[in-house]
C-alpha cells in the first residue's frame, strides 16, 4: 500500500516551507474567520461573521472535511519514481506527516509519497441483506431485485502509522480492479477496502411461513396480534475457479429460534416494540462449483385482522 498526498497551492509562493499533513479531526472552530487584528473588518462585521460560524454547520462542514471525488486524469502510478519523504509524529489524538522543503509555485501541484507499507491480506466476499417490511405485502409478480456480493480486501494497518479516510484505488498486475473509500484506520488495526461487485458468487434469499398462531397474543390496549414463524433459506454458490470466502450479514425482526449457525446479536432497536430486532452473521468457505444452504428460523407477532 502507498499512501499519497496532493498539495494543491494557489495562495502564494512556497519556497522549502515545512507542511504538515494532518491525519485526525483538527478541531479549528474559527478556521474561516478573519483575525480581527488583520481583517479591517467592523465590529458588527466581525460578531456577524462569530455568529455565522456558530450557526452554519454547511459552513463548518466545508472547511473541515475532504471532498472524495474521483481522479479525472487516471490513475497516478508515480509511486516507483517518488520516493517516501518526511516523517510522522503522533500528537495527542492527532497524527502529523512532516514534509520538509515543499517548494510550490502559485498554481502549482505537489505530489508526495507520505508512506508505504506491507501486510498480508485476505479475500473476503460481503453480503448485506435487509429485514422485511413486514407491515407491507409483497408483490408475487415482481421478482426480487438480485442481492449484491461485494468482493473486499481485509488487512492489519502495519505502517505504524495511522491511514486516513480517502479514495483508495486497488490494482493487480496494472490493472485498476475498482476503487472506493477506505476510513481512517488506527496503526495495528483492521482495514477493509470494497474492490468491486463479484458477478461469479450468487446468493438467493428466500422466506416463507411455517405456522401461524392466531390471537397468541392480546395487549391491554385491546390490540390482538397473531404468532408466526417463519423460515429463511440463503443459498451461495461459486462459480469461480478457486474457493471464496464468504460473510452473510442479516437483519431480522422477531425473536430468533434456530439461528442455523449463525452469531446472533439483539439490538436496541426494538426495546420499544412487540418484536425484538437481531443481527445474524456467517461466515462460510464455498468451494468452486460448490452451493451451500443455510436455513434460519424467526418467530413474530403481526397484527391480526380476524379478531
Amino acid at each position: 500500500l502507498t499512501a499519497k498526498a496532493v498539495i494543491l497551492n494557489d495562495l502564494g509562493e512556497l519556497e522549502n516551507v515545512s507542511v504538515n499533513l494532518v491525519t485526525g479531526f483538527p478541531n479549528m472552530k474559527f478556521l474561516g474567520i478573519p483575525d480581527p487584528l488583520s481583517s479591517g473588518a467592523s465590529v458588527d462585521q466581525f460578531i456577524q461573521s462569530l455568529a455565522y460560524a456558530a450557526t452554519d454547520n454547511d459552513y463548518k462542514k466545508d472547511l473541515m472535511f475532504q471532498n472524495m471525488t474521483t481522479p479525472s486524469g487516471g490513475i497516478a502510478r508515480g509511486e516507483e519514481g517518488v520516493p517516501v519523504t518526511g516523517e510522522g509524529q503522533m500528537v495527542e489524538d492527532l497524527f502529523f506527516y512532516k514534509q520538509p522543503s515543499v517548494s510550490l509555485e502559485v498554481g502549482e501541484r505537489g505530489y508526495f509519497n507520505i508512506l508505504k507499507s506491507q501486510s498480508d491480506y485476505k479475500q473476503v466476499y460481503v453480503v448485506e441483506l435487509g429485514d422485511l417490511d413486514w407491515g407491507r405485502p409483497e408483490s408475487l409478480s415482481t421478482p426480487p431485485p438480485p442481492v449484491d456480493v461485494w468482493h473486499t480486501i481485509k488487512f492489519l494497518n502495519k505502517s505504524g502509522q495511522p491511514f486516513t479516510t480517502a479514495p483508495v484505488t486497488t490494482i493487480k498486475d496494472g490493472l485498476v480492479l475498482g476503487q472506493d473509500q477506505l476510513n481512517y484506520t488506527s496503526a495495528g488495526s483492521e482495514a477493509t477496502v470494497r474492490v468491486t461487485k463479484a458477478l461469479d458468487i450468487h446468493v438467493d434469499a428466500v422466506m416463507e411461513e411455517l405456522s401461524r398462531d392466531r390471537g397468541a397474543l392480546k395487549l391491554a390496549n385491546s390490540v390482538v396480534y397473531d404468532k408466526v414463524t417463519v423460515k429463511g433459506t440463503i443459498e451461495v454458490s461459486n462459480s469461480r475457479a478457486v474457493s471464496a470466502d464468504v460473510n452473510i450479514a442479516k437483519t431480522t425482526t422477531g425473536e430468533v429460534v434456530d439461528p442455523g449457525g449463525a452469531k446472533v446479536r439483539k439490538t436496541p432497536a426494538g426495546l420499544r416494540q412487540v418484536n425484538p430486532v437481531s443481527n445474524l452473521a456467517w461466515k462460510v468457505t464455498v468451494g468452486t462449483g460448490e452451493t451451500k444452504r443455510i436455513e434460519y428460523r424467526v418467530s413474530l407477532f403481526v397484527p391480526s385482522t380476524g379478531y
